[in-house]
């Protein structure tokens, strides 16, 4: 243990224990120690500026707990943007780290837009030096399905069909193009029509219905419309000779 010792000299010396060598010559520090001092003194500078410097995460739109983005269920959700930044790393936007929860659920999952349910997203941010930013939070409700299957049907809309002598069964209709839903997928083989009603060799104009629900009871219809005509003029035939002398 190094002790201090009186001494007339204006400048105290640092005695040495036994055992110890001396720390400094006529009382003065070494070159050694004082450098160490002043590199402990510069950490510890450094060290406050750098705690003070974590990054930060700005979402646009709308974010937070107590904002909520609605998306009805299958329609595809696109993440309205973020960023990240911080005074000492400037751009740290490609190291956020998005993740996804359901409400009332701990664990990390994929989102969906396919299951009605809210989820909670959210952002995070570290540093080179380990400094994180405070997670930010995105709120997505996938509510029910209320959209209807998107029904196509081939044209004509009004298409006109020469009468016929006896009943055609069955009647020829524009065929269906597609029948897709957001969430159900293709439901072509669901489309059904009503071309029963239609009597060929009856004029008239007919109304074809065609029709497709999806699982979630949305139901798509589409018109198409046919005029039962008749453009033959009739033919007269003579019995005889024609012309005929008398």
């Amino acid at each position: 243990m190094n002790t201090f010792t009186q001494h007339p000299h204006p400048h105290p010396t640092l005695v040495r224990a036994p055992g110890k060598k001396n720390l400094s010559k006529g009382g003065k520090p070494r070159f050694g120690m004082i450098l160490c001092m002043v590199l402990l003194a510069m950490l510890g500078i450094f060290g406050k500026a750098h705690a003070g410097s974590n990054p930060v995460i700005t979402l646009v739109g709308d974010s937070g707990l107590s904002d909520t983005i609605k998306l009805e269920q299958g329609y595809t959700y696109t993440d309205p943007g973020y960023s990240a930044s911080s005074t000492t790393y400037g751009n740290l936007t490609n190291l956020v780290v998005v993740t996804c929860r359901q409400v009332g659920s701990p664990s990390k999952i994929t989102f969906n837009n396919l299951v009605p349910a809210t989820y909670i997203f959210s952002y995070d941010v570290t540093d080179p030096s380990s400094n994180m930013a405070p997670t930010q939070y995105r709120v997505i409700r996938v509510t029910a399905d209320k959209t209807p299957p998107d029904l196509i049907v081939a044209t004509p809309i009004t298409y006109d069909f020469e009468v016929t002598k006896t009943l055609i069964s069955p009647f020829p209709i524009p065929a269906v193009v597609s029948a897709k839903d957001l969430v159900d997928g293709d439901l072509s083989g669901s489309v059904t029509n009503d071309a029963s009603k239609i009597t060929s060799n009856i004029l008239g104009t007919y109304t074809i219905t065609y029709t497709v629900t999806d699982l979630s009871g949305n139901t798509a219809t589409v018109y198409r419309y046919v005029n039962i005509i008749d453009t033959i003029a009739p033919v007269i035939k003579l019995k005889g000779s024609n012309p005929l002398y008398v």
